[in-house]
């Protein structure tokens, strides 16, 4: 998803700094703007909606396929656990109280789960 990496480059070189007026006028990613007058004070989260909107109309085209708010997270949480991220990390970068709920999202991929299984068969583990 080369194409996906430099929209979101730009946007986090060039778009988000301008919108929340500077590189730490915010907390917020993906903000929308409430009181333009107020600068970064101004600047809230996304809506849930616009959220939405903005992944079926603007991401969807460009990976080829639905994306979704929870496909994101899934990935996410995914791709930590690929890489060796440990759950309980996992949990809290999710805002998960309880580690049974990020288990949902972080399961491997079957891919790494057979790498995995051969590699203890082997004895390499």
């Amino acid at each position: 998803m080369p194409r996906l990496r430099e929209i979101l480059r730009e946007y986090l070189e060039h778009t988000w700094p301008a919108i929340v007026g500077g590189r730490h006028g915010s907390p917020y990613l993906f903000t929308r703007v409430g009181n333009r007058s107020a600068g970064a004070r101004g600047a809230q989260p996304l809506l849930t909606r616009s959220i939405w909107y903005i992944l079926e109309r603007q991401v969807s085209p460009v990976v080829g396929k639905p994306v979704f708010p929870h496909m994101l997270r899934h990935s996410f949480a995914s791709r930590l656990r690929e890489n060796g991220c440990p759950l309980e990390l996992i949990a809290e970068a999710l805002g998960h109280s309880d580690i049974s709920t990020t288990l949902i999202y972080a399961h491997m991929s079957t891919k790494k789960q057979r790498a995995d299984i051969a590699r203890y068969l082997e004895g390499r583990a």
